[in-house]
């Protein structure tokens, strides 16, 4: 059974292990996504302490993990491109992170699956989420859910500041 629930400090640590885990995949890849530092563990710390980090358990075990924040995301205001109903409410999706024990297990498509359905759950019909224009995988997955390209951002990044932003709009679910 697959349960996503918020993260605690116990959790900590796994998070840390996927976060990281996927740090190096990305690196492994030739992506510059999360390589100059962040996320890490203070990040992550601080997440979960805002109630925003969240772990998916399968089985009972911590198997991935995502933020789901419904504060505006900053790097959102200034788009090479457009938001589609730009004033609503949204949920942004960060941090998806998936343990390296389960990646051929299709979770990711699971915590997707669960962030939209959260958003729906707290009344919230726009979930956002950006990615590195290089990071394919996420990007197959993002055209799976039928997310739209909205255009081009700029997140707090020194090595490679530019993300491709999407959006999705739940209609019903």
């Amino acid at each position: 059974m697959n349960r996503l629930r918020k993260a605690t400090l116990d959790d900590l640590h796994q998070v840390v292990v996927m976060i990281e885990g996927a740090k190096q995949l990305l690196k492994e890849e030739g992506l510059t996504q999360w390589q100059s530092g962040a996320p890490n563990e203070k990040t992550i710390k601080q997440d979960i302490q805002n109630e925003t980090c969240f772990v998916l358990e399968v089985d009972g075990v911590v198997a991935a993990t995502v933020n789901l924040s419904q504060t505006p995301d900053p790097n959102y205001e200034e788009i090479d491109g457009f938001w589609q109903n730009p004033e609503a409410p949204y949920v942004t999706i960060h941090r998806l992170a998936v343990h390296p024990l389960y990646r051929t297990e299709g979770l990711g498509r699971i915590v997707i699956e669960k962030s939209i359905q959260w958003a729906y759950e707290n009344n919230i019909m726009q979930v956002r989420i950006d990615t590195h224009f290089k990071n394919y995988r996420m990007i197959y997955l993002l055209q799976k859910f039928r997310f739209e390209y909205a255009g081009v951002i700029e997140v707090d990044d020194p090595i490679d500041p530019k993300r491709n932003a999407y959006q999705y709009f739940i209609e019903t679910f």
